[in-house]
């Protein structure tokens, strides 16, 4: 027959579900919080994605990449540098495509415009990538900013 102090010590670990609940969860995953992890990721890229649609549809404005960003930051509504950039980076895609296809219609791939054409892939490129993904991070910032004012 266990003795009075052996059901004591039997009750203090009985008594604390958060000693027994923090075994259980070390142990084992919890696959929702895997699932959530990953529905967070697609709604980051499909919001980056939204994004720059708004920044190609809208190229003919002069500051088009900060509204795709705000665009993809205020639908993130968190981690609007991160959004924001990775709008910008897609956005930038079309348009060096862009910009290359004009060169390659302009006749910029010719024999005698090679140094042109190293001055457009190594300066004119870089800066614009530049200047659409920096300008894509400043309005996600500006858009989660929107998105927790309103």
């Amino acid at each position: 027959m266990p003795s009075p102090a052996d059901s004591n010590v039997d009750d203090d670990a009985s008594s604390n579900p958060a000693d027994a609940r923090s075994d259980a969860t070390d142990t084992s995953p919890n696959p929702a919080d895997a699932r959530s992890n990953t529905d967070a990721t697609s709604n980051t890229v499909l919001n980056a994605v939204i994004g720059a649609v708004v920044t190609v549809v809208l190229t003919f404005t002069a500051f088009s990449p900060i509204l795709g960003g705000a665009v993809a930051g205020y639908l993130e509504k968190r981690d609007g540098l991160r959004v924001g950039a990775i709008s910008g980076a897609i956005a930038a895609l079309p348009i060096l495509l862009f910009s290359l296809l004009s060169m390659t219609f302009l006749g910029l791939f010719a024999l005698q415009a090679v140094g042109v054409f190293l001055l457009v892939l190594f300066v004119a490129f870089p800066l614009i990538l530049l200047w659409v993904v920096g300008l894509s991070a400043l309005g996600g910032v500006l858009g989660v900013y929107l998105a927790e004012e309103l």
